[in-house]
């Protein structure tokens, strides 16, 4: 069973909480430890369930008011209840907290101990069907193959490789099973989108166009280089007498001949 305490100084409240068993004294300990003094404790309801705890210890903090908020003496920096709801934290705060854990590394005793409390309080909460769907819904569609490099960097660095069965089952799913979208017609959004991705793969020639002069040579170049010149289309490889190869509607000499794809040698005249 659970009860909310409420610790004073001298005659002043200062922090309401909640919890079982001997919760309250680390409370009391924390604040004698700041204020130098010993500090009274009051016991304020028991024998409550969990829930009804959460709900009255929110609701002396609201009437006695947070010192936080310029409501009231409280040194209370949430609004009571499960997690760490209504938290005010400064910038200068939140940017200590994030110097202060980045880059920090965890003991093997440390990660033990985190490891053995998720799983305890796993087993003391279990997700109901309605959120883990909810979650699970939450994250469909979301790719993030940043996330999946880093993890599959870590693991190599620690040397753990999947299992045998992992392996093979990751194996069976990729050579058995058949992509669903496959002979699945695309949509005009989707072929668009595809196409832009392979226009960005192009390299020194992205965003270079084929234009044709008066006399109709053809050359590739971000812009004409002359306002007489046009957009190119329709046009055919021709092969000089010399070897050099162009791109045009027309031959520019009777001699010239069809000749084959060449970016190597293009005519600019």
């Amino acid at each position: 069973m659970f009860y909310v305490y409420l610790i004073f100084l001298e005659t002043r409240p200062i922090y309401v909480g909640k919890g079982k068993g001997n919760r309250y004294l680390v409370s009391v300990k924390h604040l004698e430890n700041k204020f130098k003094r010993d500090l009274p404790v009051v016991i304020l309801r028991d024998n409550l369930s969990e829930e009804d705890a959460f709900s009255l210890e929110r609701l002396f903090i609201k009437v006695i008011g947070r010192a936080d908020r310029l409501e009231g003496p409280l040194l209370n920096r949430t609004d009571g209840g499960d997690g760490i709801s209504g938290a005010l934290r400064s910038e200068e705060t939140r940017k200590l907290l994030s110097k202060k854990l980045k880059g920090k590394k965890r003991t093997l005793e440390q990660r033990n101990n985190i490891s053995r409390a998720q799983i305890l309080w796993r087993q003391n909460n279990t997700e109901s069907d309605e959120s883990r769907l909810k979650r699970r819904t939450s994250h469909l569609g979301i790719k993030r193959p940043e996330v999946g490099r880093k993890i599959s960097a870590t693991l190599k660095k620690r040397g753990i490789r999947p299992s045998e069965e992992a392996t093979q089952r990751s194996i069976e799913v990729r050579l058995g099973k058949p992509s669903p979208l496959r002979g699945v017609p695309k949509n005009r959004e989707s072929v668009e989108k595809q196409a832009a991705k392979l226009r960005g793969r192009v390299g020194q020639n992205k965003g270079r166009k084929w234009w044709t002069t008066p006399d109709n040579a053809c050359y590739m170049a971000f812009e004409p280089r002359d306002k007489s010149d046009r957009p190119g289309s329709a046009f055919c490889w021709w092969s000089t007498p010399e070897g050099s190869s162009y791109k045009a509607i027309s031959p520019r000499s009777d001699c010239d001949v069809k000749g084959r794809k060449s970016f190597t040698r293009v005519g600019e005249q």
